[in-house]
């Protein structure tokens, strides 16, 4: 029964395929030779739906990450289409939210950490501006999510880059207490700070799906509207950085030496000065870091 079952939907879907760019140019006819809008959208739509069935052909787990990479673009699209078609003929305004490359980047990167099983993992060099004014809160919400599930291991090294050098030692601490704090409460989000010089390390992440691997990669300075994707695992760059690092949680320390504090001492002894000096505020005191 199930083979006749599937025999069935591979019929159907393949007669749906068959149909499609024909409901295609019935949905949108070229209103004249000059104007090739619906035949672009036609082509779109096409190219769309036949990229996506190659997609799920291979069958592979982390293939419907991918779907998922798709799917949040034409969420966007779709957004937007909807406010243009309930824009009245005349008067009113509208908000057009165009997402940014780092909205687009929270966006897909949680999607792909929500898809982690038991037994899946992350492994990420990070930069400290893309952390800055909560750029990925999603993606940090869904990291703190899975973190706290069974045999789902999250692993981030921060590393410093050169245009990470606009931001303060004030921020820099924040940023890394936030993550500490989670490092602090779950075993299985294994943060660490690698004080090497800057620009040393490559800027990257890696996701494994039932040892299936996708890894992105920024652009240069950390560009989030340009992304490197790839299939190919690169352990040796990442162990090399985690390796060398220092852990927010010492494993040779004594439960009391579980705090934050200590973690900033590890960094400052690992290479005095790594960590931007505390600047001073208009008055000539000494800024305080608060966390």
């Amino acid at each position: 029964m199930e083979e006749q079952v599937n025999r069935l939907i591979a019929i159907n879907s393949d007669e749906a395929k068959r149909r499609f760019p024909a409901t295609l140019q019935a949905l949108f006819r070229d209103a004249n030779k000059k104007d090739l809008t619906h035949q672009l959208i036609r082509e779109r739509l096409q190219t769309i739906v036949d990229d996506i069935t190659a997609i799920e052909s291979n069958n592979l787990a982390a293939n419907s990450v991918s779907v998922h990479f798709v799917s949040t673009l034409l969420d966007h699209t779709s957004k937007i289409a909807k406010v243009l078609a309930e824009a009245k003929p005349a008067g009113g305004a509208y908000d057009l939210k165009l997402p940014t490359p780092s909205a687009l980047a929270d966006d897909i990167l949680s999607q792909q950490m929500l898809a982690l099983r038991s037994g899946d993992s992350y492994r990420v060099i990070s930069d400290f501006t893309t952390w800055d004014n909560s750029n990925l809160d999603v993606f940090w919400a869904a990291t703190k999510r899975k973190v706290k599930q069974r045999n789902i291991v999250v692993s981030r090294v921060f590393c410093l880059y050169s245009y990470d050098r606009g931001l303060s030692r004030q921020k820099i601490v924040e940023i890394l207490h936030s993550h500490w704090k989670v490092a602090a409460a779950s075993k299985n989000y294994q943060l660490a700070v690698n004080t090497d010089s800057v620009d040393v390390h490559p800027h990257m992440g890696s996701f494994k799906y039932r040892g299936q691997t996708i890894c992105f990669e920024p652009g240069p300075g950390g560009d989030l509207s340009e992304i490197s994707f790839s299939r190919t695992e690169k352990p040796a760059r990442f162990d090399r950085c985690f390796d060398k690092a220092v852990p927010a949680i010492d494993p040779k320390g004594e439960r009391s030496d579980v705090t934050f504090d200590n973690f900033l001492v590890r960094i400052e002894r690992s290479k005095p000065g790594w960590l931007p000096a505390v600047t001073s505020g208009p008055s000539g005191q000494v800024a305080g870091v608060v966390y």
